[in-house]
């Protein structure tokens, strides 16, 4: 059996990581909270005393070996062949269910991931899987019974605790998310990713000084953990503490790490803005802008860049971009007030 891992990070609870919004009438920092959904590709074949078993069994070994070349498309295919000459197989309602999720077709990896558990009610990766497709739709209450039910038939996966603890946050159960993340870590204490969303969960809390601690052990534990980086340099900066120096550098690190990431990239904007160094705000926020054009955010903090820089044209242009993209953007509104009114041109 091999165990497959994906990280992805969500900018926000109900789309793909978490956004903390903090005060009104400035900027705030993006955190991320890291998904290691651990996906479980039943590879090993099985005793098997009738022959469509075996067929079923070749067939999802071929799907197996499409899957680790990234061929999900042709994987289904297999998987689907394999189902259809053993329809009580739960191993390849399984694997196609994975392969559904890495395509994004989240509906059909839950279909199928509900199938295998029904065929086989102690089918703990499956349950867990299904958590997994489960959080890809922000349904958190399912994705919890499903983790739940997981760590129940086998709770010495540290990753399971996690997810579970993802799941809790979504519900905004903070306490509980915390328990689950400290547990993953009894567990495993190498688990990075378990200290890092440990990290964000504290500081949804309020308690700073221990989700700095956190961060800084996943970053100890994996080095190249740019979320980490990222967060522990959006902590730095925001709720009031207000070190851009010291976030420049984490931040900094992150976006070296990934140079892809647009909340990072905002973040270091901000951090530079706050630092006064506001060309490489500037250079640094239109990058965040071509990889995320859509976000309101951005274009808001590229106005306050440019205002900062006195160039008023460019600002205004900002502005009014953030209030196209989100209409109900409040401070994007006010800092538009300010500019003096265009007169308007009276009729002959």
């Amino acid at each position: 059996m091999v165990y497959y891992s994906k990280e992805f990070v969500r900018m926000k609870f109900g789309n793909t990581g978490v956004r903390f919004i903090g005060m009104r009438g400035k900027a705030v920092m993006k955190i991320k909270i890291c998904f290691i959904m651990l996906f479980f590709i039943i590879l090993a074949p099985s005793a098997f005393s009738a022959s469509k078993k075996a067929d079923a069994e070749k067939l999802k070994q071929q799907g197996n070996e499409l899957y680790r070349k990234g061929d999900y498309d042709g994987a289904i295919d297999m998987y689907l062949k394999s189902v259809t000459a053993d329809s009580t197989y739960s191993e390849s309602y399984n694997n196609l269910g994975l392969a559904y999720y890495e395509k994004g077709d989240y509906s059909k990896s839950i279909d199928n991931l509900r199938w295998a558990v029904k065929l086989d009610r102690k089918f703990s990766k499956a349950f867990n899987a299904l958590g997994n497709a489960y959080m890809a739709v922000a349904e958190y209450d399912s994705a919890k019974v499903s983790y739940i039910r997981s760590i129940a038939l086998d709770s010495k996966v540290s990753q399971k605790h996690v997810n579970l603890g993802n799941a809790m946050y979504g519900l905004e159960d903070i306490e509980g998310a915390v328990a689950e993340y400290r547990k993953a870590i009894s567990i495993d204490r190498q688990n990075a990713y378990a200290y890092n969303n440990l990290g964000i969960a504290l500081q949804k809390k309020g308690d700073l000084k221990e989700a700095e601690k956190s961060y800084n052990q996943a970053i100890q534990l994996n080095g190249e953990y740019s979320a980490a980086f990222s967060n522990l340099g959006s902590l730095i900066f925001d709720e009031g503490r207000g070190d851009p120096v010291k976030a420049v550098k984490y931040l900094n690190k992150a976006s070296e790490l990934n140079p892809k990431d647009a909340s990072t990239l905002y973040n270091l904007g901000l951090a530079l803005i706050k630092g006064g160094d506001i060309q490489n705000a500037i250079t640094t926020l239109t990058k965040a802008a071509e990889l995320s054009p859509r976000d309101a955010d951005i274009q808001y903090a590229l106005g306050m860049a440019y205002t900062a820089n006195k160039s008023l044209k460019e600002a205004e242009k900002r502005f009014q971009e953030a209030l196209k993209l989100n209409p109900a953007y409040k401070d994007a509104q006010s800092a538009l007030d300010k500019f003096p009114k265009k007169p308007e041109k009276s009729s002959q």
